[in-house]
């Protein structure tokens, strides 16, 4: 076999030993300046979770090798079609910035989104600071008769009210109040902010069915939720 046959061999085998480079890690934590104002997001594993400025915006979704696939929503309803819809950003391989695409509900056409990373860090500077938009505080209670009696944790107030505004925000909290009609009877988990009888940037995470409902309220009427260790329903 002559020289150039066995130097082709080394090669290839040299090639094989090498080892493989690991996929390129997207981290999508941060600030951006985008064309719908300042948006600041946080990444723990593939969920990333964060708000913009334009209209208070959030945003929520997945994110695998730097594509970002979720849902935005903004003030004052966060609520498909006009208040919410699909959103799929794409990060640059050197991760300073995204180029992706958001509609209005699930169907219909697609506007562009972009933007360029400020910091890496989270920053506030306008009223949708991360503060109010990350998961917050949790609150278990049951909507009767369209309030929301709070179970857990105790409070005197018994029946806070929910709204979508955040606590540091100019407008009113009754201008974004939450209509319960539709969890009418049922326990639900809310994260948000409380303060003054309200609960701020307020968004139903959990909803329970008659069943577990008929067990939420007789466990929390007796006053056994310690006994049973109930604290394992509420995320830390």
């Amino acid at each position: 076999m002559g020289f150039v046959k066995w130097r082709a061999i080394a090669l290839i085998l040299a090639l094989l030993c090498v080892p493989a480079v690991s996929a390129q890690f997207y981290d999508w934590t941060g600030t951006w300046d985008t064309s719908y104002g300042q948006m600041v997001l946080q990444q723990s594993g593939h969920k990333v979770v964060g708000g913009y400025s334009y209209d208070e915006g959030r945003i929520q979704g997945t994110t695998n090798r730097g594509r970002l696939v979720g849902v935005w929503s903004e003030a004052p309803s966060y609520k498909p079609p006009d208040g919410a819809g699909d959103v799929v950003l794409n990060m640059s391989k050197d991760g300073r910035t995204f180029a992706g695409k958001w509609r209005y509900g699930t169907s219909g056409g697609w506007s562009s989104w972009t933007g360029t990373r400020v910091s890496n860090s989270i920053t506030s500077g306008n009223s949708n600071s991360w503060s109010d938009v990350h998961e917050g505080d949790h609150f278990l209670g049951v909507v009767e008769m369209g309030k929301f009696r709070l179970l857990k944790p105790y409070s005197p107030l018994g029946s806070p009210r929910l709204t979508n505004i955040p606590m540091q925000a100019a407008q009113p909290p009754e201008s974004a109040e939450l209509d319960l009609t539709e969890y009418e009877g049922r326990s639900i988990m809310v994260s948000g902010h409380d303060s003054g009888g309200w609960i701020y940037s307020a968004r139903v995470t959990d909803e329970a069915g008659p069943i577990l409902t008929s067990v939420v309220l007789e466990v929390f009427d007796r006053g056994d939720e310690k006994d049973i260790g109930f604290d394992l329903y509420l995320p830390s």
